[in-house]
Parts: C-alpha cells; sequence; structure tokens
C-alpha cells in the first residue's frame, strides 16, 4: 500500500479589527514527509484559500500542494497526500487562565485539583465587564505515581445564556498534578552465630522489618515479600552484609513497587 503524506494547514488567529484574517500558510508535515523532502533534497509550494474577517471561526483550505524535486521539477504525481484545513479564529477579547500544580503523596486515590484557586486574566473590556460568565471546569486527574495535566475545560456565556466563548482567544497554563511516591524504609535481621570448627553451619537472617517511624509505610491492603541473594550468608569467621531485596503487591497479587521510594537498612550476620 502506498504512503500516504499528511500535510495540515496551522491554525491563525488575531483580535478583531476589520480587517480579514488570511492564513499565514504555516503547514505541519507528518514525519515522514518530513525525512523523505531531507533525505532527496525536495520542496514545496503550496496555495491557501479562505479567510475570516468578522468574530468568530473560519477556515482555510490548501488548495494546492505542489512537491519539487531537487532540480524544481514537479513531483506531486508520484504521491498521495491528505490535506487538512485549519481554523480561522477571529476574537475581541484575550483570556488567560492558569491552574496550580499540586502534589500528594501516593495513597491510591485520586489527586484532582478540587477547590484549588486558579488564576483569570482578561481583557478589561472582556468577562463580567461585558456582561459575560466565565465558567471553569477541570477534568484533570492522578492516581499513581507520576504527573499528568491540571486540566480544565473553559465555557463563556452572555447575560442570556448563549455560549459566546469564540469572542475569547484563551490561552490555557495548566499546572501539574503529581504523585509522589511513599517512603518506605525496611530493616533486614541482625544474628549471631558461635562458629563450630568440626560442623560449620550456615548463618542466615531472612527477617525484614518495615521501619514504620521513619517512612510512610504501607498501605492498607499492601504487602512485602523480601528475596535474600545466596551472598547474604556467613559460614566462617568474620562479618556479611546481610543484603535483600523487597517487592510490594497490593491486594490482588499486582506489584506496586512502583508506587513506593525504597530504602534499605542492612542488617549484620556475625560468626564470631
Amino acid at each position: 500500500k502506498e504512503d500516504v503524506y499528511v500535510v495540515s494547514l496551522m491554525q491563525d488567529s488575531k483580535k478583531h479589527d476589520g480587517t480579514p484574517l488570511i492564513s499565514s500558510e504555516r503547514l505541519s508535515l507528518d514525519d515522514n514527509l518530513k525525512a523523505l523532502m531531507k533525505a532527496n533534497g525536495y520542496t514545496y509550494k503550496v496555495k491557501v484559500v479562505g479567510s475570516q474577517t468578522e468574530v468568530g471561526i473560519g477556515e482555510a483550505k490548501i488548495e494546492s500542494f505542489i512537491l519539487l524535486d531537487a532540480n524544481g521539477n514537479d513531483i506531486t504525481e508520484n504521491y498521495q497526500f491528505e490535506l487538512k484545513p485549519a481554523k480561522l479564529h477571529v476574537y475581541r477579547y484575550d483570556l488567560t487562565i492558569s491552574s496550580e500544580t499540586l502534589e500528594k503523596t501516593y495513597d491510591k486515590t485520586a489527586l484532582t485539583n478540587g477547590d484549588t484557586e486558579y488564576t483569570l486574566k482578561v481583557d478589561e473590556d472582556g468577562g463580567e465587564a461585558a456582561g459575560h460568565t466565565i465558567t471553569v471546569t477541570f477534568n484533570g486527574s492522578q492516581t499513581a505515581v507520576g504527573q499528568s495535566g491540571n486540566r480544565f475545560a473553559v465555557k463563556i456565556v452572555d447575560g442570556d445564556g448563549k455560549d459566546v466563548s469564540v469572542e475569547y482567544n484563551i490561552h490555557a497554563e495548566g499546572g501539574q498534578l503529581r504523585v509522589l511516591p511513599r517512603t518506605l524504609k525496611v530493616q533486614s535481621g541482625t544474628a549471631y552465630q558461635e562458629y563450630d570448627e568440626e560442623n560449620p553451619k550456615v548463618l542466615t537472617c531472612e527477617q525484614v522489618v518495615v521501619l514504620t517511624d521513619q517512612c510512610d509505610g504501607l498501605l492498607e491492603g499492601h504487602t512485602i515479600k523480601a528475596t535474600f541473594p545466596a551472598e547474604s550468608s556467613q559460614v566462617e569467621r568474620g562479618q556479611q552484609t546481610n543484603k535483600f531485596t523487597v517487592k510490594v503487591y497490593d491486594e490482588k497479587g499486582n506489584d506496586v513497587s512502583s508506587c513506593y521510594s525504597l530504602e534499605y537498612v542492612y542488617g549484620i550476620l556475625l560468626v564470631y
């Protein structure tokens, strides 16, 4: 199947001044087309039609897209293209809305914006001055350890309840929702044994405790499973660090170790 290269016209906008908004003819080319052009020294010519004068959203379309080889020859017919239009937005007011960056320690529940305040900046003749009501609805959520945008949707209505959002150029400056791993400090046991020259014995100690007073600790329903390598043992006189690793599992047996920041404290295996 022959590749179809996507050529997208980029959106343009401006404040209403009574003159037409015409496309700047900026294009977004898909990665495959970029690679093809770079490898072969291709260029292109584009013609765009469409304009918008009054407040509202119009459309600009790619009337023609001509691909040229390194010698300037038209090679468009050798390829298939999907040409995508773009919006032309003429607005009355600039509006900037900023959400906060919030964070919490992982606790299996979702972090959302809740009642946290947001910042709103609008032209002095827009918003309430124009008899408009601006409603911001937050829809971002983060449960697992990691981060995502503190996203929101904006709706603006006039005094009659008519949606007039199109009259605004909305700049969204979203913060982040960050869920941090729980700290978990675990310690292996310490054991002592007298050396028996006639019948040497292997000294091990596979006891592990969570130092709950020094970390966030395990969530309810979560358990740990410790693994001790073969070298965490001592036979001859001397001592050995009692090293181990831990994985954390939830109620369903899923590995949730990534939700924890583990700190290890190693005990001692001493044969004297």
